[in-house]
Order: structure tokens, then sequence, then C-alpha cells
């Protein structure tokens, strides 16, 4: 999906769906109350463009499709806990994706690609990309790529180096695996500008958990 294209085609939509299920799978199984898991599952479905997204959340698991039914998913959470730092973590990552109109270009195995339009709340007094606002970019781009193999991932330190200027109407961010071990992971963020100048470089560490439960 690019900026051209609202909607995504199949494979993006199928990539969205494992995202929005692991993020809300993080939320119920570290102690979240069922109806904002369903709630944050929609808040990102509605910022992702997935159409027709409807969920339905129990206390051990997650029913969710899109589309006329065309994708459906089920995860079975067996065992909760209460990580409320996890729960904070996916609650403010759904503030982000809703409030700066990230959208998802393009996903692929180990990596992807989303990116921002430049609006007057995302610039400081320079008139320029604000800082939080590129990271918030980076951040987004780093949880789409690191989740959608199947494996909940979340990022546990970040170093963020800002190049030039961020201006324009938009601003792309994608995302590469450098390592991934079986806990952690590293993840290379590039952010560019519409003329493909580089503004910004983040390395994303991750701490990976087990793969997701697929009913």
């Amino acid at each position: 999906m690019n900026g051209r294209e609202l909607y995504p085609d199949e494979q993006q939509r199928q990539r969205i769906m494992d995202f929005i299920m692991a993020a809300g799978q993080t939320l119920l199984e570290n102690g979240a109350e069922v109806f904002r898991v369903q709630q944050t599952m929609e808040i990102m479905a509605r910022s992702f463009h997935l159409r027709e997204f409807h969920v339905y959340v129990l206390t051990n698991g997650i029913f969710a499709s899109a589309g006329t039914a065309e994708i459906s998913e089920v995860r079975n959470v067996p065992t909760r806990t209460t990580h409320l730092g996890r729960v904070a973590a996916v609650n403010q990552l759904s503030r982000q994706i809703a409030a700066g109109g990230i959208t998802i270009d393009e996903v692929t195995e180990d990596g992807a690609r989303c990116s921002m339009p430049l609006t007057p709340m995302h610039l400081n007094a320079g008139g320029v990309a604000q800082g939080g606002a590129v990271y918030t970019l980076c951040d987004t781009t780093f949880a789409v790529a690191a989740n959608a193999g199947g494996i909940l991932t979340v990022s546990q330190c970040a170093d963020m180096h800002y190049l030039r200027p961020g201006a324009g109407e938009r601003l792309y961010a994608e995302a590469s695996c450098v390592s991934a071990g079986r806990s952690t992971c590293l993840y290379r963020v590039n952010v560019t500008d519409g003329e493909d100048r580089q503004v910004a470089v983040c390395m994303v560490t991750g701490f990976r958990k087990a793969p997701v439960n697929k009913a």
C-alpha cells in the first residue's frame, strides 16, 4: 500500500491482521480488560484501513475476521498474567498509529515499509518534522516488521540518529532485520523524505517471545 492506494491488497491485509492479532494477544495475556483489548484492535484496524474488521474477545482467546470473512484468525490465550508495562506499551503504540496517520506500505518476511503525512501537528516551530514524530514512525515500522512473522516482539531500546530536517508532504520508513535470535532481534530503520533523502536512522533492539498460539 502506498500514498496512492488507500486500502491494502490481500497480502497486506493478512500481514496487518497478524500484527493486530499479536497486539491483541499481548494485551490480553498481560492483564488488559477484555473490552479494552477489543477497542484497541478496532482502532488499529481503522487506522490501517482494514475494512469490515470484526473481533470477538474472550478471557482466554480472540477471534477476528476482515473483509467478507476472507481473512479470519483465532488466537488461544490459555494463561494470563499482569504486566502493565507491556499493556501500556501496546496502548501507546495504538495511539501513535491512530494520531499519526501512519500507513503500512509494504510488509515482507523480514521487513516493513510505512509512511506518515507531515501535517501541522507533526511540525515543530521551525516548520520541519518533530523529532518525536519521526521516532514514532520508526517505532511503528519496527513493530510492524518484527511482529509480522508471528513472533510477539516488543522494543527494548533504540539508538536514534537525526541526519537532516524532515520536510515535504510525507516521510517514509523502512525497517530491515539485521539479526534475529531466540529471544532478541535487531532492526535498522531508515527514514527518508519524498526526494529519497535520508532524514534519520534508528537501530532498534527487540525482545522476542514464543511464537504466537494460532488455533
